[in-house]
């Protein structure tokens, strides 16, 4: 009870009391930290060796590593049997390393994913660390960016381009921060892998040469010299092997995607505003000055960092294919600027326990709002026994089935793979005489009843293939063997028509 006679004792209370809380709040984030890390590493590995895919991409990029094995060119004329994908390579030419040794197969370019991963994590503790000085807070800061799994669309692990490009942009921002010499040279390399890996990258790039520019000139042109004269030399050597081929799916193909308008509103209102509320109240704090970065070293780069990243992911969730994954690099920026600004909220209300005790639940009501069902994302053995199932089947339908949703599973089946329906639909929306040829070949293809069955996903419409094939019925039923990541799988099955 209170001691009404003595109320100093009372305030000696309440002052023992805060601490207390304080540790029981730090320990308790210290822990629902580290959980959000272990979490995407128990899931990654649940699921590394599973021999489908977890989203319906993954395929097309075990098949595009195939191809480099086998020789054949990644950046070619499209065809029926094989549509480029308009990445830059370096991604899938590691794969392709690594894949000689493994085996060609998901599993090593998921395991390539989940080290680049780890690896971000290991920066961005260093990062987060230069600028805090506090252990904690770099913990807090990658746990934050492990918990954003599911804002990124569980795309971590996946046997895909994202995690590894953005970890060659963590690397480059973390030597951009460095004073010694040497520094700029990796920044520079990094940010040019970054750029070899995913081509938007650049975008971060241009936004991160502004404070190295202001801060040394003489770093800034090492800089520049270095990623232009890399970036050059590897499009004209690529556009040279390729017969320009490689120009014009990296860079010409893609200005030619549709845009969803409708996502200049949603990124805000359904994707952005509801998973990072509480980043969104220091944000509006910091813009009118409750707490500024004055104090911290080279805070304009965390500054520009965040915009870099922002109108990356912004403008490419506008294309109509933009899924989640585009939200990687923005995640990483805030999980480094979170505890920034939550370090200098606290110091402006002079470290107070009350002040640290606030932005402990800030944290922890961040950390809520991005928690999310880890068992979900592990495919079940009844996915896999019906994957089996599936692929015995198409071993009896004939020489050459098309499976354009899930183009390497006709390899599974040991019958030839063929153009993926994302590149098909999204190449039959473009203009320009490689298309005409791709759709004049496409459709000698269905009217000669080239394929014995025609495999499409329930929600997969291509009305030139209404004109020659018929719908025979379900070669997939129940609720098994979808997608873990934007549920799909192979369902309706089509046969030639009679003449």
């Amino acid at each position: 009870m209170p001691d009404v006679e003595n109320p100093k004792n009372n305030r000696s209370q309440i002052w023992d009391f805060e601490p207390r809380i304080s540790k029981i709040l730090r320990s308790f984030l210290t822990i629902f930290s580290v959980f959000g890390i272990v979490q995407v590493i128990i899931v990654a590995i649940s699921r590394m060796f599973y021999p489908f895919e977890l989203e319906w991409i993954e395929g097309l990029t075990v098949e595009l590593v195939n191809r480099i094995i086998e020789g054949k060119s990644i950046y070619c004329p499209p065809s029926i049997e094989y549509i480029p994908m308009v990445y830059t390579p370096l991604y899938h030419y590691l794969g392709a390393l690594v894949s000689k040794i493994s085996g060609v197969g998901f599993a090593p370019l998921r395991a390539l994913s989940l080290v680049s991963f780890l690896f971000s994590l290991f920066i961005l503790f260093k990062i987060i660390f230069e600028i805090t000085k506090d252990k904690f807070w770099s913990l807090v800061g990658i746990g934050l960016f492990s918990l954003s799994f599911a804002f990124c669309g569980f795309w971590f692990d996946l046997a895909r381009i994202d995690t590894f490009a953005n970890f060659m942009l963590i690397l480059s921002f973390y030597f951009l921060l460095q004073k010694n010499a040497s520094s700029i040279f990796f920044a520079a390399f990094s940010s040019f892998f970054a750029f070899y890996s995913k081509q938007s990258n650049f975008i971060v790039t241009i936004f991160l040469l502004i404070p190295l520019f202001f801060e040394s000139k003489q770093r800034f042109l090492i800089f520049i010299l270095y990623y232009i004269g890399l970036a050059l030399v590897s499009t004209l050597a690529e556009n040279y092997f390729t017969n320009g081929w490689y120009l014009f799916w990296n860079f010409l193909s893609p200005m030619a995607h549709q845009l969803e308008w409708s996502r200049l509103i949603t990124f805000w209102t359904t994707d952005l505003i509801p998973s990072y509320p509480i980043f969104f109240v220091l944000i509006g704090l910091f813009l009118i000055g409750h707490f500024d970065l004055k104090e911290c070293p080279k805070s304009e780069y965390y500054l520009y960092f965040l915009v870099g990243t922002f109108l990356n992911s912004y403008i490419f969730r506008l294309n109509y294919g933009g899924f989640l994954n585009v939200f990687i690099p923005l995640a990483t920026s805030i999980a480094i600027l979170f505890p920034v600004f939550l370090g200098q909220f606290v110091k402006r209300l002079n470290a107070s326990n009350n002040s640290q005790n606030l932005a402990y639940v800030f944290v922890l009501v961040q950390f809520i709002v991005l928690f999310y069902n880890p068992f979900l994302q592990i495919p079940k053995k009844l996915d896999e026994k019906v994957g089996w199932e599936f692929i015995s089947k198409i071993k009896n339908l004939g020489s050459e089935v098309f499976i354009p949703g899930h183009s390497y599973i006709s390899r599974y089946g040991g019958k030839k793979s063929f153009a993926h329906y994302v590149r098909i639909n999204e190449f039959l929306s473009n203009k320009g005489k490689e298309r005409d040829g791709f759709y004049r070949e496409l459709i000698a293809s269905l009217s000669g009843h080239r394929f014995s069955a025609i495999i499409l996903d329930s929600d997969i419409s291509i009305p030139e293939i209404e004109k020659y094939y018929y719908k025979s019925g379900q070669i997939i039923k129940g609720k098994a063997f979808y997608t873990v990541v934007g549920k799909s799988r192979p369902q309706e099955i089509w046969l030639p028509k009679n003449e």
